[in-house]
């Protein structure tokens, strides 16, 4: 055999090697040193009204439109349980028991009437810190603008930096309200 015809040969077995070693075509196993992501749960969006539950499991359930009672758990859970007839919107996920786990949830109705689910604050003349009072406000719970409120009674000044629920705030007045939880 010519030296010719040799080398082609050579270089061809070698081309061969490589891309049979190559990490781009090898499989390669997953690594123990490689951290792996995990799949982010699905999250589901229910409305319904939260009911009291017979049951010491599940302290609060929610009854759907369709007529279905599911049952509410997570820490969440537990503060739907002050809100017995409450229109709410629940967002999470189902558990291994059966139960569905309140990520978050807000709060639409009280009594048949619409109301604005969010933080009672205090609203000053600038972020200084001598800044001057001039009013108080609610900050959604889901984000959006401050919803300015005329004269709040002491009653509910009492519950300032708490999550509540308020009705007839569209003249800036509250008709009615109530605590969600406390600071």
């Amino acid at each position: 055999m010519r030296s010719s015809q040799f080398l082609p040969i050579i270089v061809g077995a070698g081309l061969v090697l490589a891309a049979a070693c190559s990490d781009a075509t090898a499989p390669s196993a997953p690594s123990s040193s490689q951290p792996t992501t995990p799949l982010e749960p699905s999250l589901v969006v229910m409305s319904g009204f939260v009911h009291r539950s017979d049951t010491k499991v599940n302290a609060v359930v929610l009854s759907t439109s369709e007529g279905q009672d599911i049952a509410l758990a997570g820490a969440n859970a537990g503060v739907l349980a002050s809100l017995e007839n409450a229109g709410v919107e629940v967002r999470g996920g189902w558990d291994a028991d059966g139960a569905f786990q309140v990520f978050d949830f807000l709060v639409q109705t009280v009594n048949g009437a619409a109301v604005i689910d969010g933080f009672l604050i205090a609203v000053y003349e600038s972020p200084a810190e001598n800044a001057e009072l001039i009013g108080y406000a609610i900050r959604p719970t889901r984000g959006g603008p401050e919803i300015s409120l005329i004269e709040p009674s002491a009653a509910l000044l009492d519950h300032l930096g708490a999550r509540i629920w308020a009705a007839g705030v569209s003249d800036g007045a509250p008709t009615a309200f109530g605590v969600i939880s406390q600071k």
